[in-house]
């Protein structure tokens, strides 16, 4: 009966097995791999090849609870964050292949034209589906790609090709796939970075803009092309450089150079095989390239071999560092000054950081005497003092925590030694800062996009660690910390600007970092809750893309553990706390270490440690008789010995018991102090009353 109703609708369109097969198919692969990991987007709108896009999902780090951007009493807690890193996937659906019996795989031809095109996607993955089973297994494009070429190198020719699909898309399989979208995107963007970096080999005298392409001239469009070609598809206008080079003449397309600007800005489109084939007959004019180009062929090539899938990811690494050892000198020094900025920033010692620091200066003169381009020399001055400024804030802080250490160990410091100690940091720190706004007003004038956002970034974060260091000193002097916001409003427009600037040319990790400057700048100003939003949204970003030190950086902020408010909080704590209690029951090997640890504090050479170790045992006896027998019993000094490096505990100083209670002092002076408290005990404190211990 439903049936006849229905003919009086009239003729309808018809559903065809095909159709219901690959609804099912999609409807196993979104079961398959988990929500809290991936986001599955149809894309079969305009379907020429790709049937869908699995984007990898992170959880907030650490277990962090994080919540809306909204008020947090109001919003849901986030579970995971998007990352834009996706693969795209061809969905395929049968209902009785059967796997080869020898081998394990189910065979499935494919047309060639769809395996070329979902190739020029990011990580492409087909899935198949059998319904009969049922289960799904998954085989990744450019590992195909490999087994094909091996049989025949020609395959390109056919109508199709034929996929070996021998995996089977289980739990274990949807943590390999989440795991190779994270490393195939990552590896996009360090590649991207490291390209950008070759850009700064070319001269660059227009400002890098949409308009600075409105050119008509046959003869200027070649000029431009030519010698600054790379930094334009650098700063996102590969479209444009391939379009102002189809109105060239065929000769001027022919030259090598121009040849090799085409090829990366088709392939920063994603136009591999164009990208390929170019590439291809750059290699033949190879002989009329500069030194500095040959090495970027050979770059692009590598590039190029992975993304068709002739080589895998380990390989192409493997080649890259070898290309990078033995390519031009200045790629070579700028490769080593991105590792030494890294380690830099990273270690711990003092000393080995000056001994790098001091290798990067080497670099640094290498590269002035050189015929490198200005842009190139800006850009290494700036990572110079980026590292001395970066050296100079930690000077500081760890100054400010010896004035505090020393202010809390039982020998105040005199405020003599207090103010000449900041004025010398201070006279230290503007000593540099004129050298660095020198450099920072010349690279602030250059044409160059990349040394431009540096610089800016680098300004505002100069103007940040200043703020944060008057911050520090109103703590430890206990005076408020209240700068006019005009104080602010440079370093943040200078880190805004750097920010948009870094997002023109693609360069993820300097655009984060600026933000964290902004999101230093905004917690300075009071503005806690506003910063830890904008460090979460970084968060997000910088786990997905391995940057180590950003995320730290973030978290410190989401977790209210930023060093700047750490280091605030133990001065509150220091004088807050009674150290007596705890240091009157420290062993001898805690002295010991504790002495050790003085010694650094102070860079005092190491001879001195058994004067130091001397001194720790006296405020020992003294804590231990303000604790057991009176808290007005001090042990006294000439602190004059401290002003200078070359007197500070050179020698054990002569001391004297002192009650600061009745004002007394003991009659004789002694370098031994736990015998000079006993010897007062018992001249001044038997039998008095006015006695107190702490106990």
């Amino acid at each position: 009966m439903a049936n006849e109703k229905l003919t009086h609708i009239g003729p309808l369109p018809k559903v065809s097995r095909t159709h219901e097969l690959q609804q099912r198919s999609l409807e196993a692969l979104r079961a398959a791999l988990p929500s809290d990991r991936f986001i599955i987007r149809d894309e079969r709108i305009e379907d020429y090849g790709v049937d869908c896009s699995l984007e990898a999902k992170i959880v907030p780090p650490r277990g962090s609870q994080v919540t809306s951007p909204i008020a947090e009493e109001k919003g849901p807690k986030i579970t995971a964050w998007a990352t834009n890193l996706r693969a795209q996937a061809q969905v395929k659906g049968t209902e009785s292949l059967e796997p080869n019996r020898a081998d394990e795989f189910v065979a499935l031809p494919v047309e060639t034209s769809n395996f070329n095109y979902l190739m020029n996607g990011p990580c492409p993955i087909y899935i198949l589906y059998r319904q009969d089973v049922p289960e799904l297994r998954y085989v990744w494009a450019r590992d195909e790609l490999r087994r094909i070429e091996d049989l025949n190198t020609d395959w390109r020719s056919q109508q199709s090709i034929t996929l070996r699909f021998s995996r089977i898309l289980d739990d274990n399989a949807a943590v390999q796939i989440h795991g190779r979208i994270f490393r195939e995107g990552r590896f996009a963007r360090n590649l991207w970075d490291l390209l950008l970096q070759f850009s700064l080999l070319e001269s660059v005298s227009f400002t890098v803009d949409r308009t600075s392409l409105e050119i008509e001239d046959l003869q200027q469009i070649e000029g431009r092309l030519r010698d600054s070609g790379f930094t334009l598809v650098g700063a996102g206008y590969a479209a444009e450089v391939i379009e102002l080079g189809d109105r060239l003449t065929e000769a001027s397309r022919k030259q090598a150079r121009l040849r090799l600007v085409l090829a990366y800005a088709s392939y920063s489109l994603g136009k591999y095989p164009i990208a390929d084939a170019m590439l291809r007959e750059v290699q033949l004019q190879r002989n009329d390239l500069s030194e500095a180009d040959a090495s970027f062929l050979d770059l692009l090539l590598n590039t190029m071999a992975m993304h068709t899938g002739r080589i895998d990811h380990d390989e192409y690494l493997r080649r890259e560092e070898d290309l990078i050892s033995g390519g031009h000198p200045l790629l070579r020094a700028q490769h080593r000054l991105r590792v030494l900025r890294v380690s830099v920033l990273r270690e711990q010692e003092a000393g080995v950081r000056s001994q790098m620091l001091d290798e990067v200066r080497g670099i640094m003169h290498e590269i002035e005497s050189s015929q490198a381009s200005r842009h190139f020399k800006a850009e290494a001055q700036l990572l110079l003092l980026e590292l001395e400024g970066h050296e100079n804030i930690r000077r500081f802080r760890d100054f400010v925590i010896k004035l505090s250490g020393r202010d809390t160990s039982g020998r105040p410091v005199p405020r003599a030694e207090i103010e000449w100690s900041i004025e010398q940091s201070q006279q230290t720190e503007k000593r540099w800062c004129n050298m660095a706004e020198t450099i920072l007003v010349s690279a602030l004038k250059d044409l160059h996009p990349l040394v431009l956002a540096d610089a800016l970034a680098l300004r505002s974060e100069l103007d940040a660690a200043a703020l944060a260091n008057q911050y520090l000193l109103g703590q430890m002097e206990q005076f408020e910390f209240r700068p006019e916001p005009s104080a602010f409003h440079g370093p943040m427009r200078d880190a805004e600007r750097a920010m948009a600037l870094y997002r023109s040319l693609g360069a993820l990790e300097r655009e984060l970092r600026a933000t964290m400057t902004l999101c230093d700048l905004i917690a300075l100003q009071g503005q806690s809750e506003p910063a830890r939003e904008m460090a979460r949204t970084v968060a997000q970003k910088a786990e997905a893309m391995l940057y180590a030190g950003i995320l730290d950086h973030a978290m410190r902020h989401i977790e209210g553990r930023w060093e700047v408010l750490e280091c605030a909080r133990q001065f509150t704590e220091f004088r807050s706390s009674d150290d007596d209690f705890s240091f009157a029951e420290q062993s001898d090997d805690d002295i010991r270490s504790f002495a050790r640890f003085c010694l650094e504090q102070h860079d005092l050479p190491a001879d001195r440690l058994g004067v130091v170790e001397s001194e720790c045992f006296s405020l020992r006896a003294v804590a231990q008789a303000h604790v057991n027998w009176c808290r007005h019993l001090e042990l006294m000094q000439d602190l004059r010995h401290t002003l200078d490096a070359a007197t500070m505990y050179a020698e054990v100083p002569d001391q004297w018991c002192h009650c600061t209670k009745l004002g007394l002092n003991s009659k004789a002076r002694g370098k031994d102090g736990v015998q000079l408290l006993e010897q007062f005990k018992n001249d001044h404190c038997v039998g008095c009353e006015h006695r107190e211990p702490k106990h």
